[in-house]
């Protein structure tokens, strides 16, 4: 019996040597080809994994660590060569085409690379995988019409010259396999046998019955991919996948279920099997996000979601938030991890949508991105309407927002040359409360326009500082307009401080020449706030009132008996 790991080793080191032209390429293909005979004594083919750790055959290293190889291992890398097979078809003058190829630096290979370079050479007996999916596959020989001559066993010599394993020495096959025996294509690759195989080689994948993606039992693929088909196989793509890329364990296998998955999500969306295309787009998150991976393996993760975050697919998922639930949140990681086309998609939808759960949902998604508070803000003061101010500054009150960073967007809001979204500035500082947003009330008592002075105003009194007394009894008694000053007086009663007693005792006991209506209310209104602070001065003032014989008395006898 042949001594197969040898014989592979000694076939790893002439690869190796041509990768780095280190040696003639006619001869290295002759060295090779001579261990290809050793290998096929035993075996029908040889499938390498490229590995940064060397040259993987089912899992194992081939050609140990020597320097050489991982030097060569790693230029096939730098090529995006990921895998390698051979028949016996595989002549020396098909190894020398391949040799050729690998051994040429990436910028003379064009955009196809390796792949490229031997469909253009099209050698016999060799298979190419590279990441992105670029393969290259020899073209089935065809099958020869048998004769009494042709069906005469060739002696070994003959099969030797021909590169093929010696007669003598490959397994018994039965009659039907015996007539194939010389169509070696890519069935004949142990890699592709069997979904068994590629789940070993994948790092404890699944297992044949997972792979049987249609529910029933098939034949072996020809196909390396053939679980990543778009037919009727997208709940098994969903399902295998994402295991498949947590259990890898090297980048190269890794890389090809990163890009599968990416296929697979274009095709999903298009296809309008939202819930899987988002399964696996959270799978590769999930594997950009992962501590214990390494920089390369994330930067095959980013680059396979960048490949699958097109425009077409951001907007068919933006549509599917109202879902709620887990796919919504899976969604939202999505757009997050994908950065600033995908976040303003994300800000655009904050502040059209009118559900308050999905914009309180849409709302936490952007506040974990680093230095989206600002730009929030920016967007919503951009337009000259009040509405989008007005949803921010809603949202700002919910308990994931710091205090002092929504204060700060009203104060932003407060300098906007639009009254209305003045007014909504201050409607937003008085739900906030606290100094802060008093100052920005304050500053807004002195605003040019009639509105934004009456919400400062009544936002005063909604805060209740007793600090804003003497700025609300400075409104109650210098403004000219009387609406202004009832709710001056309205909010010194929400404030309820002994402070504001002289100042609406003095409107209460004004007299007045020209006594109306108008000025009645304003007295009434004065009235109701003393009976709203809780001192006895207050109380005998009020009682001072009553013992009047106008409406005003009348008024003060009522709140005395209510209280």
């Amino acid at each position: 019996m042949a001594d197969v790991p040898a014989a592979a080793a000694r076939f790893v080191r002439a690869l190796a040597a041509a990768v780095l032209r280190e040696g003639e390429p006619d001869a290295l293909a002759a060295d090779a080809r001579a261990a290809l005979d050793g290998v096929f004594a035993a075996q029908k083919s040889l499938v390498l994994d490229v590995q940064f750790t060397g040259f993987a055959q089912k899992g194992q290293l081939v050609g140990g660590v020597d320097p050489a190889v991982l030097r060569a291992a790693g230029q096939l890398i730098m090529l995006r060569v990921t895998r390698l097979g051979f028949t016996p078809e595989a002549g020396q003058g098909d190894l020398a085409a391949l040799f050729a190829a690998v051994s040429r630096p990436p910028g003379e290979l064009g955009p196809d690379g390796v792949a490229g370079a031997m469909a253009s050479a099209a050698p016999r007996g060799i298979y190419v995988s590279a990441a992105g999916g670029a393969v290259y596959k020899p073209a089935p020989t065809p099958k020869p019409t048998a004769t009494p001559t042709e069906s005469t066993p060739k002696p070994p010599e003959a099969a030797a010259e021909q590169g093929s394993a010696p007669a003598a020495e490959a397994p018994p096959q039965p009659a039907a396999a015996q007539e194939d025996a010389g169509d070696w294509d890519l069935a004949e690759f142990d890699l592709v046998d069997s979904a068994e195989i590629l789940s070993q080689q994948l790092g404890g994948g699944p297992s044949a019955a997972e792979m049987r993606l249609s529910g029933e039992v098939e034949p072996p693929s020809t196909d390396m991919y053939h679980f990543f088909r778009a037919t009727d196989e997208k709940q098994a793509q969903t399902e295998v996948l994402p295991r498949l890329l947590a259990e890898a364990d090297n980048v190269t296998r890794f890389d090809e279920l990163a890009q599968a998955a990416a296929r697979s999500v274009l095709a999903l969306v298009r296809s309008d099997a939202h819930p899987q295309a988002v399964e696996l787009l959270d799978a590769l998150v999930r594997e950009a996000d992962r501590p214990d991976r390494n920089r390369f393996f994330r930067e095959s993760a980013v680059g396979a979601l960048r490949r699958a975050g097109t425009p077409e697919t951001l907007h068919r998922l933006l549509d599917l938030l109202p879902t709620g639930g887990e796919e919504r949140e899976r969604i939202l990681r999505f757009f997050v991890f994908m950065g600033r086309e995908a976040l303003e998609l994300l800000q655009g939808a904050l502040f059209r949508t009118q559900e308050p759960e999905l914009r309180a949902a849409i709302f936490r998604a952007l506040l974990g991105v680093q230095g989206t508070h600002d730009r929030l803000v920016a967007v919503a003061l951009q337009e000259a309407g009040p509405a989008r101010i007005r949803t921010l500054l809603e949202l700002a009150r919910g308990p994931e927002v710091d205090a002092d960073l929504a204060r700060r967007w009203a104060a932003e809001a407060a300098k906007h040359a639009e009254p209305a979204v003045r007014v909504e500035a201050a409607r937003g500082a008085a739900n906030l409360g606290g100094r802060a947003a008093m100052r920005v009330l304050l500053d807004l008592l002195s605003d040019g326009d009639r509105q934004v002075r009456m919400a400062a105003i009544q936002g005063l009194g909604a805060i209740g500082e007793a600090a804003a007394v003497p700025f609300l009894a400075r409104a109650l008694s210098d403004s000219a307009d009387e609406e202004l000053q009832v709710a001056a007086a309205a909010a010194l009663g929400r404030i309820g401080s002994p402070d504001a007693l002289p100042g609406l005792l003095t409107i209460a006991t004004k007299r007045s020449l020209f006594a109306g209506k108008r000025a009645q209310r304003l007295k009434i209104a004065a009235v109701q706030a003393i009976a709203r602070i809780p001192t006895p001065a207050a109380r005998d003032a009020l009682a001072s009132i009553a013992a009047g014989k106008d409406d005003l008395a009348e008024e003060a006898r009522r709140l005395l008996a209510a209280t």
